[in-house]
């Protein structure tokens, strides 16, 4: 009997985001005859976005919550308690837990139990047959292994269930949580039997943290799309390539601030930053741009799917990418930069620095770094000779393949999945 595979999404493929797994699914679907991928943060409305391979279904449970359901979902936890079904921690006798943190777990766990009920109602669909094993394979180390643990849980005593949870960023580090603090995380590592962060920074932290669970995390990297094209890393055109959305902690004013500076010395120097944002702070720094630079200085080309920025860098020569966020995981945008040989300028945040090889341009710079900081960098890439600068482009496209080959990581993590 085939081993059947659970993948627990956010929203791939609805909606945006997630880009990774594009890549990734065809690999898993190589190895898997029997894979079923649940999102758990779609709404009513949402449309597929993305095609899958054949043989893999897709079990929409609708299982999103806008915030009136949040609000139901938290009042509705006490009685959830009441019957078992929580792993809010219990504190210590005589050791009195944040207020912030107690509150954080109480709506998580809120949060996490309505979801549940929602994939519980489509149970029948993804519910592995009798005596088959099943992987469940969480996207997150947060609300979509919460699930994973629950329904582990739930199918244990009539099958082989083993948990897998990848951890990205805003979901294993703490930097990137507003209040410092993660829910349930203890639980959560006592629930799954492998976890995977994607930075050894991450690995370190958690191996170090949680002692008792560090067997079970290990590092599993992500990667970009292999291709052929030439190398794409010109100082012909200056041209600034930024790839993200367009929120707080990804900084793009600081970007801003520096090809403002920068261009004092390079009046031909511009910048294109693909991604958008849906907020008031997106607005207002698209507003601030248009204000800012002259017409065709600055291009904004919103949000492009991960063919379309592929296709962008074959058709784009570049001279350098930046990425100035306060907090990541380990950057698939800056890899996929690397694969066509730009050299980068990046803040040394999560587990950035584990990109950049000994011969690349050394663009690592502080957590804190301001627009100086990157106008200063991004200076000495362009004063020194064209012969480093090709070496460095070199170098750029040789780590890439040698560490963040999409191909051949995606295919190593595939082949380790079945094999549990």
């Amino acid at each position: 009997m085939h081993q059947r595979l659970i993948l627990l999404t956010n929203y791939f493929p609805f909606a945006k985001g997630e880009e990774y797994l594009e890549s990734e699914i065809p690999h898993l679907a190589s190895r898997f005859a029997d894979i079923v991928v649940v999102p758990l943060m779609t709404m009513p409305g949402m449309h597929q976005t993305r095609s899958v391979p054949p043989g893999v279904r897709v079990v929409d449970p609708q299982a999103g919550l806008g915030l009136p359901g949040r609000l139901t979902s938290l009042a509705r936890q006490s009685v959830r308690r009441n019957r078992g079904w929580d792993a809010l921690p219990r504190g210590r006798a005589g050791v009195l837990r944040h207020p912030v943190h107690t509150a954080f777990d109480v709506y998580f766990e809120s949060r996490a139990a309505a979801v549940l009920e929602r994939v519980l109602a489509i149970e029948n669909r993804i519910r592995p047959t009798y005596g088959q094993d099943v992987t469940i394979y969480s996207y997150w180390f947060y609300l979509t292994a919460r699930v994973g643990a629950a329904l582990k849980q739930r199918w244990a005593p009539e099958h082989a269930v083993t948990l897998v949870s990848r951890g990205h960023g805003y979901d294993v580090n703490l930097a990137a949580s507003a209040v410092h603090y993660l829910p349930v995380r203890e639980f959560l590592l006592d629930q799954v039997d492998r976890l995977h962060p994607v930075s050894d920074a991450i690995t370190n932290y958690l191996q170090r943290t949680y002692p008792r669970y560090a067997h079970k995390v290990s590092t599993r990297r992500l990667g970009s799309l292999a291709h052929e094209t030439p190398l794409m890393a010109s100082r012909g055109a200056l041209r600034l390539v930024s790839v993200s959305t367009i929120r707080p902690l990804k900084r793009i004013e600081l970007i801003a601030d520096a090809v403002e500076q920068i261009r004092v010395k390079y009046p031909t120097l511009s910048w294109t930053h693909i991604g958008t944002g849906e907020s008031r702070y997106a607005d207002e720094v698209r507003a601030s741009i248009k204000q800012r630079f002259p017409e065709g200085v600055v291009e904004l080309p919103g949000h492009l799917d991960n063919s379309a920025v592929h296709e962008w860098y074959q058709r784009n020569p570049a001279t350098v990418f930046l990425n100035v966020s306060t907090s990541e995981g380990v950057p698939v945008s800056i890899m996929e930069a690397m694969s066509y040989g730009l050299p980068v300028i990046a803040t040394d945040v999560g587990g950035t620095s584990e990109l950049f090889s000994r011969d690349m341009f050394p663009g690592l710079l502080k957590a804190d770094a301001d627009g100086q900081d990157v106008a200063e960098r991004v200076d000495a890439l362009l004063t020194q000779p064209e012969s480093t600068y090709t070496v460095q482009a070199l170098a750029a496209r040789e780590a890439w393949r040698s560490m963040w080959n999409s191909q051949r990581n995606f295919q190593d993590f595939a082949r380790e999945l079945v094999a549990i």
